[in-house]
Protein backbone atom coordinates (compact mmCIF):
# COMPACT_ATOMS: atom_id res chain seq x y z
CA UNK A 1 0.00 0.00 0.00
CA UNK A 2 0.92 3.66 -0.27
CA UNK A 3 0.35 5.95 2.69
CA UNK A 4 0.28 9.74 2.43
CA UNK A 5 0.36 11.63 5.73
CA UNK A 6 0.34 15.22 6.91
CA UNK A 7 2.74 15.00 9.83
CA UNK A 8 2.93 18.80 10.26
CA UNK A 9 -0.67 19.15 11.46
CA UNK A 10 -0.99 15.49 12.49
CA UNK A 11 1.13 13.28 14.75
CA UNK A 12 4.13 15.64 14.80
CA UNK A 13 2.18 18.79 15.75
CA UNK A 14 3.65 19.83 19.10
CA UNK A 15 0.39 19.65 21.07
CA UNK A 16 -0.50 16.24 19.60
CA UNK A 17 3.01 14.82 20.01
CA UNK A 18 3.21 15.93 23.66
CA UNK A 19 -0.21 14.43 24.44
CA UNK A 20 0.70 11.16 22.71
CA UNK A 21 4.00 10.89 24.61
CA UNK A 22 2.24 11.43 27.94
CA UNK A 23 -0.56 9.05 26.90
CA UNK A 24 -3.14 11.83 27.36
CA UNK A 25 -4.44 12.13 23.81
CA UNK A 26 -8.16 12.83 23.86
CA UNK A 27 -10.67 10.79 21.89
CA UNK A 28 -11.42 13.93 19.85
CA UNK A 29 -7.75 14.37 18.85
CA UNK A 30 -7.41 10.64 18.15
CA UNK A 31 -10.36 10.88 15.76
CA UNK A 32 -8.92 14.05 14.15
CA UNK A 33 -5.62 12.23 13.47
CA UNK A 34 -7.49 9.77 11.25
CA UNK A 35 -8.11 12.64 8.83
CA UNK A 36 -4.36 13.34 8.51
CA UNK A 37 -3.45 10.10 6.73
CA UNK A 38 -4.77 8.34 3.67
CA UNK A 39 -3.77 4.83 2.57
CA UNK A 40 -4.16 3.43 -0.94
CA UNK A 41 -3.92 -0.24 -1.91
CA UNK A 42 -1.19 -0.85 -4.44
CA UNK A 43 0.71 -4.02 -5.25
CA UNK A 44 4.06 -4.10 -6.98
CA UNK A 45 6.38 -6.93 -7.92
CA UNK A 46 9.26 -6.69 -5.42
CA UNK A 47 11.63 -8.35 -7.91
CA UNK A 48 11.20 -5.52 -10.44
CA UNK A 49 12.41 -1.91 -10.56
CA UNK A 50 9.67 0.72 -10.22
CA UNK A 51 9.52 4.46 -10.68
CA UNK A 52 7.99 6.60 -7.94
CA UNK A 53 6.85 10.17 -8.42
CA UNK A 54 5.62 12.41 -5.62
CA UNK A 55 4.13 15.72 -6.67
CA UNK A 56 3.15 18.45 -4.24
CA UNK A 57 0.98 21.28 -5.48
CA UNK A 58 -0.46 23.56 -2.83
CA UNK A 59 -1.89 21.39 -0.08
CA UNK A 60 -2.18 18.27 -2.28
CA UNK A 61 0.33 15.44 -2.52
CA UNK A 62 -0.04 12.95 -5.36
CA UNK A 63 1.85 9.66 -5.62
CA UNK A 64 2.38 7.80 -8.90
CA UNK A 65 4.13 4.46 -9.38
CA UNK A 66 5.28 3.48 -12.85
CA UNK A 67 3.49 6.57 -14.24
CA UNK A 68 0.13 5.45 -12.80
CA UNK A 69 -1.48 7.64 -10.14
CA UNK A 70 -1.92 5.61 -6.97
CA UNK A 71 -3.49 8.29 -4.78
CA UNK A 72 -3.83 11.95 -3.97
CA UNK A 73 -4.35 13.54 -0.55
CA UNK A 74 -4.98 17.13 0.55
CA UNK A 75 -4.25 18.57 3.99
CA UNK A 76 -3.08 22.03 5.10
CA UNK A 77 0.26 20.82 6.52
CA UNK A 78 1.33 19.57 3.10
CA UNK A 79 1.44 23.17 1.87
CA UNK A 80 3.59 24.35 4.78
CA UNK A 81 6.11 26.87 3.33
CA UNK A 82 9.17 25.33 5.00
CA UNK A 83 8.34 21.71 4.15
CA UNK A 84 11.70 20.07 3.44
CA UNK A 85 11.16 16.45 4.39
CA UNK A 86 9.94 13.65 2.19
CA UNK A 87 9.98 10.23 3.82
CA UNK A 88 10.09 7.09 1.73
CA UNK A 89 9.68 4.02 3.91
CA UNK A 90 9.53 0.43 2.77
CA UNK A 91 8.72 -2.36 5.24
CA UNK A 92 11.30 -4.64 3.64
CA UNK A 93 14.69 -4.20 2.02
CA UNK A 94 14.62 -1.78 -0.89
CA UNK A 95 17.14 0.14 -2.93
CA UNK A 96 16.43 3.72 -3.94
CA UNK A 97 18.46 4.77 -6.95
CA UNK A 98 18.57 7.88 -9.12
CA UNK A 99 16.64 10.09 -6.68
CA UNK A 100 15.83 13.58 -7.97
CA UNK A 101 14.10 16.35 -6.06
CA UNK A 102 13.31 19.60 -7.76
CA UNK A 103 10.87 22.50 -7.69
CA UNK A 104 8.86 23.66 -10.65
CA UNK A 105 7.80 27.26 -10.92
CA UNK A 106 4.09 28.04 -11.02
CA UNK A 107 4.58 29.08 -14.66
CA UNK A 108 5.34 25.51 -15.78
Amino acid sequence: SVQISDLKTGVMAKEIRTARQSKKLSAEKTEMLKSKTQRYKNKVDPAMWHSLRVTIKGDTMTVSINDKEVGSFSSKGIAHPTKRTLRVAVPKKAIIDDLKIYALSEQN
